[in-house]
């Protein structure tokens, strides 16, 4: 499926989805007529008995209608997140379209989780705008986001690569089923507050439910609902005075009153995380339900079960925050003065939260996983034309074929092909200036980072060993701390050789070497560094614009070069990688062209 076929796949996706979100909207207003009527025909009826002095039939009415009104709201509330949930899949699918056409600015770019400082993130454009994290990233749980962020930021071993490989194979096909759960992680984002770990919200429930620590409210738990009613019964069937009641009700609001903080505070912070589960819930749910045969899914899966099911028990917290979220309820309010709902509600949270505090993180981090994997096969899927990359145990190792820059994207762009094998093996890269040199050396280092995290790269095919990347690339003078663009370099330059040991080989990518001094300097420094690298345990690329270093007789060192063609002062480029030395340079021809140099 080439790329036009895959954009008409997901814009069919949109209208089927913009569809049934219509249908759905026609049966929301409907359900939301029979509860408007319902409510009115049962205010008359209660307000006729209540005139008449039929209290035990008003009573009767108001229980028996009470959980009618609820299945009513259920089934408009489930009915608006159906409409809810459909609108996240025409977002996702149009996000799909963009990511295609390389048009991701717009989409979520992982900028929070750039370090300037990384080895190799900040030149690769791992985060941040027109980065790879926008194009693969699709999730918008926080766990996921953050493990994703990780994958790309710290290579895994081989056993963990191949692993990855076999669950993003297993799930790339099942478009349905990946959608939907990321459709289920958008519904619980909230844009006006910022997105807290789940670990915080599980502390506040510990902090604001240890006022039930008393004995006396194991005791109030019980005693005062069955005062309230006792003293119906015998308002209702004995002729008490029915301001006996009010006596109750003082006694029930003084205990409520001592709960007001405490259910206050969780109200404001579990507000967003009911939301949170509730999105949880649906996906743990359906992997519960569904059949891996992939290792890594299989294992995941696993970890969601402590004897019961994870759905189960995150269905119960959810509900019982739900209870919280609505005490505002008219209803609620009137049965929560008599029978302490919220002691019931919040003893509820406390007795969850002890059972199962200790295995949630476990659950929701599974789901995280399987969520970044998802977002890994849904990439994988998009980019059909992206392979495999194959891990190899030997040493210092990358070879590619027809590999091109998959933030550059589009099935038209300039391919090339790269070997590069042997401990301390260096390819100098020279070239007239826009000749590609930059971009060539990205290409290769981002692709590396999708092999070492188990994700497809952009090649026809890919092999490699296990490498530690680092990149010298942007490196740029800091007036705040009066550092220069050349100091800022060799810094750089002295990071990387403390990274080089005899553990995991080094895979260096160093565009413009020394280019902040002058030519004598450079030409000697590079000469030396160069001479260093070949003897340790690294590989990699250097580009320089300094040909006189391409004529150096240093064992290990191979020379490329990209080459542009001058006609007429107009200049042209072809990309494309070749062996030996640049033979072509258009500085003084662009700076004609540009009126710099008068003709």
């Amino acid at each position: 499926m080439q790329q036009a076929n895959k954009e008409a796949f997901f814009q069919s996706r949109i209208e089927r989805f913009q569809k049934e979100q219509n249908e759905k909207k026609q049966t929301s207003i409907l359900v939301g007529w029979v509860r408007i009527l319902s409510f009115l025909v049962f205010a008359a009826v209660v307000y006729a008995l209540f005139s008449s002095r039929e209290t035990a039939w008003a009573i009767g009415v108001i229980i028996t209608y009470v959980p009618i009104f609820g299945i009513l709201v259920n089934v408009h509330s489930r009915i608006k997140a159906e409409i809810q949930q459909l609108s996240f899949l025409v977002e996702i699918n149009q996000n799909e379209i963009l990511r295609l056409h390389r048009n991701i600015k717009s989409l979520h770019n992982g900028a929070e989780y750039l370090d300037t400082h990384h080895p190799y993130a900040p030149d690769l454009d791992i985060f941040g705008s027109h980065s790879l994290y926008q194009l693969i990233s699709r999730n918008r749980f926080l766990g996921s986001q953050r493990i994703l962020a990780q994958w790309m930021a710290a290579p895994a071993d081989i056993d963990m690569i191949t692993q990855r490989q076999a669950a993003i194979k297993e799930l790339r096909e099942a478009t349905d089923w990946t959608q939907t759960h990321t459709a289920h992680s958008h519904a619980q984002i909230n844009q006006k507050n910022k997105a807290r770990p789940v670990s915080s919200y599980l502390q506040d429930i510990a902090t604001d439910t240890q006022v039930l620590n008393g004995s006396i409210w194991k005791i109030a738990q019980y005693a005062l609902p069955t005062l309230s009613i006792a003293f119906l019964i015998l308002i209702n069937f004995m002729d008490w005075d029915s301001r006996w009641l009010f006596l109750v009700l003082g006694v029930n609001f003084l205990f409520l009153r001592l709960l007001f903080i405490p259910l206050l505070n969780l109200t404001k912070s579990l507000g967003d995380f009911s939301k949170i589960i509730g999105a949880y819930e649906e996906v743990i749910r359906s992997i519960e339900s569904q059949t891996f045969t992939a290792p890594l899914l299989q294992s995941l899966k696993a970890k969601m079960s402590d004897g019961h099911k994870a759905s189960t028990q995150i269905k119960q917290l959810k509900g019982s925050l739900q209870f919280l979220t609505n005490r505002g309820n008219l209803f609620y309010q009137s049965l929560n003065g008599l029978f302490m709902l919220d002691l019931f509600v919040l003893r509820r949270i406390q007795t969850w939260h002890q059972r199962h505090c200790n295995h949630v993180e476990h659950w929701f981090d599974s789901v995280d996983q399987i969520a970044a994997l998802s977002d890994l096969a849904a990439f994988s899927f998009a980019e059909e034309n992206y392979c495999f990359p194959t891990p190899k145990q030997q040493t210092c190792h990358v070879q590619a074929q027809s590999m091109l820059h998959p933030l550059i994207g589009g099935y038209e762009a300039i391919t090339n092909d790269f070997t590069l094998s042997g401990r301390g093996e260096l390819a100098l890269i020279t070239g007239s200036n826009m000749s590609g040199k930059s971009t060539f050396l990205r290409t290769i280092g981002i692709n590396l980072v999708l092999a070492q995290m188990g994700a497809p790269v952009a090649a026809k095919s890919f092999s490699f060993s296990p490498l530690k990347i680092f990149t010298s690339m942007r490196t740029q003078d800091n007036l705040e701390e009066s550092v220069s663009s050349f100091y800022a370099e060799i810094s750089r330059i002295k990071q990387m050789l403390e990274q080089i040991d005899e553990d995991i080989p080094t895979f260096y990518l160093l565009d413009e070497i020394l280019k902040g001094t002058n030519t004598k300097d450079r030409h000697a420094g590079a000469t030396a560094l160069i001479e260093q690298l070949t003897t340790s345990n690294s590989l990699g690329l250097i580009s320089t614009h300094d040909v006189e270093l391409a004529e150096l007789a240093i064992d290990r060192m191979t020379n490329y070069s990209f080459n542009s063609q001058l006609s007429d002062d107009e200049i042209s480029f072809d990309y494309k990688l070749t062996d030996g030395p640049c033979r072509s340079f258009n500085a003084s021809a662009l700076m004609r062209k540009m009126g710099i140099i008068k003709k």
